[in-house]
């Protein structure tokens, strides 16, 4: 059994339990999440396919391990298939998440019930389960519970909330959506409040997160990961973000005057939840300072708040103000006990200590040092007379206590001329240090008084943490009110930084418009606003919810289908974005296969990778989903790979009916427009010039009149001989595949007959 996780003190514990059922004709997932911090059980169970799509959307949504104070495992029920296993343990790996097999005598569901209502906080949280039917997910609970040990500690008894986690609440994303979006630095830097210009850490977290607190960053990234399909949730989050938007004085006032000094609340809620159920921790009193900090920086918040003069009924009133309130009334208490418990003056220094006068023997002590220390200076006052000197001082020594100094030769001569018993301890640098026995005396005194007053401190400072931990529900509480408006604020930030003004999203419901105007890519903006070009998007559904784009490299397709992928990620947590118009349907998903590479260690070439990540969307795609395609096809023969870009894009276009972007180089792609109803043609305009060949990055509707790969050649100054044979080819394959594309029509159009 390993070590117990909530014993911890430094490391949040989060911990994700996997189970499958794999014998019927549907791949269920069952899974337990533990956070041994904020001491919640979440279990979960859905029906997946053979690539295991939703678990890979499952452990990217709970792995918090991106903080550096966190700790993120996963205990998996290997199944017995070598094809499923193998799958797994690639999903796991690709997410870099650390995981451990478990044992399968460990999952089932004996006592369960009972271990539930030993950990529950209350029996409510149970009814769930005892109705529900998840016999997948339980066997994952049982073995997770015994994993972390949680029912040996007695002080996790009652504490934990038990709930069900629905992934359909999300919008899903995969790794591959994730790296293709930019949502974090691929190098794992984190920016705080700016762009940086370097490619490998250019992302949307850096550009949002003009946080100014790291719960505030952290639930950044949660939301990243986790963008949420409930368009009231979506749309109190967008009130909240057009108020800052419009009020520029306040957003930048609560930024600079307001979230500065607000301490890790994170941190200190989970140090004084361990005081409180007496578990291992660091807690000190320097971190009651933090509290007593906390709730003055929470007081300037709800004055600055109640500043604003909002209505009840305007979501800064309901969401802040009044929880800050009932807050602020609990702590009211706490304040007054640390301004009495804690040294104000020594606080300001950085010392933290119990005032003196917090206890009538704490404050004896104290005035019994003081008389001894007023001893030992009438000490140094008497021999300076005797021995006539000029000056003697007291100096604080490691090993002797105090000590008294003078001017080495002052001191000599002084001390030679007296029967005055004492003892040189050093003479260093014209200084002389010396001793006598009664300093001596008076040194042990006052050395016996600190112990004393030291053992006596340490029982106020037990005292007052023990208070102080039964205010971490309510450290808890004001810790999501404080993150969640400083993201809100961070996306108003964001929102208004740029020269091109953000817009707010209007969410529509399933199946419904996708209308960006004048849309642009964040990032490209963010590096040089004066280059970046915008564009429209426009699908309805049976009308042109797959648009297909072609145009030459680097002309911006890729680019183009990004954007409009980011912006409906942006929307759905809860941000402007960058149009001037926005309607965007409530998407599940977001699905992105826009390149791939070789993983030649496990013997998959670029072409299989592509195919099994077209697979993989085939099979997790809906009705409600965002794909985008970049390049369908490359890996293989011209004719095979356009034969699989078309099935693949005619099979979305009218069996899957998703919205769905495709960038493509097989101009032969754009006559599906005249097959299929729902497709429409796109693409990326550029002029050429004599030599010269000029991307202009606007996207129009149609079809491109050429090809620019041989112009490029050209402008490369090739070989006359060369271009003109490239032509020459160029044609005649353009001749027959015009020629046979018309013949599989025919022939096509006959099989239906």
């Amino acid at each position: 059994m390993p070590k117990d996780l909530v014993e911890e003190t430094e490391v949040n514990n989060t911990f994700l339990c996997v189970n499958f059922e794999l014998t019927g004709p549907d791949k269920i997932v069952g899974a337990c999440f533990v956070n041994t911090d904020t001491r919640c059980i979440q279990l979960t169970e859905f029906i997946d396919n053979d690539h295991f799509s939703n678990l890979e959307s499952l452990i990217i949504q709970m792995n918090n391990s991106s903080r550096r104070d966190c700790r993120f495992e996963i205990l998996v029920n290997m199944p017995n298939d070598k094809v499923f296993k193998q799958r797994i343990e690639d999903i796991i790996q690709l997410c870099e998440v650390h995981f451990v097999v478990g044992n399968r005598k460990d999952f089932n569901e004996a006592e369960l019930e009972q271990m539930l209502e030993t950990l529950a906080k209350d029996k409510g949280s149970l009814l769930f389960i005892e109705e529900s039917s998840l016999k997948c997910a339980l066997p994952a609970c049982k073995a997770a519970i015994e994993f972390c040990n949680l029912l040996s500690a007695r002080s996790n008894h009652q504490q934990f909330d038990i709930m069900k986690y629905t992934l359909e609440n999300y919008l899903r994303l995969d790794i591959a959506a994730m790296k293709a979006l930019n949502l974090f630095p691929m190098d794992g830097a984190e920016i705080k409040g700016n762009i940086d210009r370097r490619n490998d850490s250019l992302s949307i977290f850096n550009l949002l997160n003009k946080t100014k607190t790291s719960i505030g960053q952290r639930l950044l990234k949660k939301w990243l990961k986790q963008p949420i399909r409930d368009i009231e949730e979506i749309n109190r989050r967008l009130d909240i973000v057009e108020f800052f938007v419009d009020n520029d004085s306040h957003r930048t006032a609560i930024q600079t005057e307001n979230f500065h000094n607000f301490p890790d609340i994170d941190k200190l809620f989970a140090k004084f939840y361990k005081v409180k159920n007496n578990k291992r921790n660091n807690a000190s009193l320097a971190d009651c300072v933090k509290c007593y900090n906390l709730i003055l920086s929470l007081e300037q918040l709800l004055e600055f708040l109640t500043g604003l003069e909002v209505e009840e009924s305007n979501e800064i009133s309901k969401c802040y103000i009044s929880p800050l309130q009932t807050s602020l009334k609990e702590f009211e208490k706490l304040k007054e006990m640390i301004e009495e418990s804690v040294d104000i003056s020594q606080m300001k220094q950085g010392e933290y200590i119990i005032n003196p006068e917090f206890s009538e023997e704490l404050k004896n002590l104290n005035e019994l040092i003081n008389d001894t220390y007023q001893k030992i200076e009438n000490l140094r006052a008497k021999i300076q007379e005797e021995l006539t000197l000029r000056r003697i001082s007291i100096q604080e020594n490691t090993v002797h206590g105090f000590l008294f100094e003078v001017d080495k030769r002052e001191g000599d001569n002084a001390l030679r001329k007296t029967n005055l018993t004492h003892n040189i301890v050093s003479t260093k640098n014209k200084i002389m240090t010396f001793t006598c026995p009664e300093l001596k005396i008076l040194v042990n005194e006052f050395n016996e008084l600190q112990s004393q007053y030291k053992m006596q401190q340490d029982v106020l400072v037990d005292r007052v943490l023990s208070i102080v931990s039964t205010y971490y529900p309510v450290l808890e509480k004001v810790a999501n009110i404080v993150a969640e408006l400083d993201v809100l604020v961070s996306f108003a930030t964001a929102s208004t930084n740029t020269s091109n003004a953000y817009v707010r999203p209007i969410i529509g419901e399933e199946e419904g418009e996708f209308i960006l105007e004048d849309s642009r890519h964040p990032l490209i903006e963010a590096m040089n606003s004066s280059t970046c070009i915008s564009n429209d998007c426009k699908m309805k559904k049976n009308e042109s919810h797959m648009l297909i784009i072609t145009g030459p490299n680097m002309g911006g397709k890729s680019t183009y289908i990004r954007q409009v992928a980011i912006n409906a990620l942006l929307a759905h947590v809860g941000c402007f974005i960058p149009c001037s118009k926005a309607v965007i349907p409530k998407l599940d998903s977001i699905i992105a296969r826009v390149g791939a590479a070789d993983h030649q260690m496990k013997g998959i070439s670029t072409f299989m990778a592509e195919m099994l990540e077209a697979s993989c969307m085939l099979k997790t795609a809906t009705k409600n989903s965002l794909i985008i395609m970049d390049e369908l096809g490359r890996g293989t023969s011209t004719d095979e790979g356009f034969g699989l870009a078309w099935a693949i894009a005619e099979y979305l276009a009218n069996t899957i009916k998703c919205y769905t972007l495709f960038a493509t180089h097989f101009h032969e792609m754009t006559k599906m427009e005249k097959e299929v109803p729902s497709v429409k043609n796109l693409y990326v305009s550029a002029l050429a010039e004599g030599d010269k060949l000029t991307m202009l990055y606007q996207i129009k509707e149609g079809v491109i009149d050429r090809s620019y790969g041989i112009h490029v050649a050209e402008m490369l100054k090739f070989d006359p001989q060369i271009l003109n044979e490239a032509k020459a080819i160029a044609n005649m394959l353009e001749t027959f595949d015009n020629e046979d594309i018309e013949k599989q029509t025919e022939d096509t159009e006959m099989e239906k007959v």
